[in-house]
């Protein structure tokens, strides 16, 4: 008779060990509370706006609405197009519509390169 391997099922307790603690830390991270910050003026949005749509730069926004007391996790992404009063930002996963007024704060991305 021969050995029947178990493929995977032999080190599914040392994985599970080892994943169970960064899942737990990843959860406390994504759990944290978000810090506010500062409210910015329509000048500084329009140029910083008007800077990542030219050069197509990545950029963080922080909303200005509270969900269950706080705020939410800034939208990270490009800007695609706009309409008056709306922008559309690609964060990878999907198409977002943001209308500027609701926006709080805006900071550019650095990008970090793939090779590094």
């Amino acid at each position: 008779m021969l050995y029947k391997d178990r493929g995977m099922a032999k080190w599914q307790g040392l994985i599970l060990a080892e994943h169970k603690k960064q899942i737990q830390a990843a959860v406390k991270k994504y759990n944290s509370e978000v810090a506010r910050k500062n409210q910015m003026s329509d000048e500084e949005m329009t140029t910083i706006l008007q800077n990542a749509f030219n050069n197509r730069k990545t950029i963080k926004i922080q909303l200005n609405t509270l969900t269950n007391g706080q705020y939410q996790r800034d939208l990270v992404g490009t800007i695609k197009g706009f309409e008056v009063g709306t922008l559309y930002i690609d964060n990878s996963n999907e198409l977002v519509e943001v209308e500027i007024d609701s926006i709080r704060h805006i900071e550019y991305v650095e990008n970090i390169k793939w090779f590094e």
